[in-house]
């Protein structure tokens, strides 16, 4: 099995004020912020004008919304969930 092999993954929306411009900024910033604690970052998937998503594993999930949250510019974090079309479709975000 797959999930064996790579482990289970963990999919977290924050809400951002104010908006990225693009997604390498939101990866700049994100990356910015756990070299600052001498930690990896995780995978930044999707960003839109108030959203920004991420992918972590469950054991990394407080971390990384603790990081993120205390950043300057991501307000808080909304959900996690296991599967990122649970996130899409519950906050009506389109796919790119």
């Amino acid at each position: 099995m797959v999930k064996e092999k790579r482990g289970r993954r963990r999919y977290v929306i924050f809400a951002c004020e104010p908006p990225y411009a693009d997604r390498a900024e939101a990866v700049t910033e994100v990356n910015r912020l756990f070299q600052s604690q001498g930690m990896k970052a995780p995978h930044v998937i999707d960003t839109g004008e108030w959203h920004l998503i991420v992918r972590c594993s469950p054991a990394d999930r407080d971390r990384v919304t603790t990081v993120i949250s205390e950043g300057s510019r991501i307000a808080r974090p909304l959900r996690t969930s296991g599967t990122l079309r649970c996130l899409r479709d519950r906050y009506k975000l389109k796919k790119i």
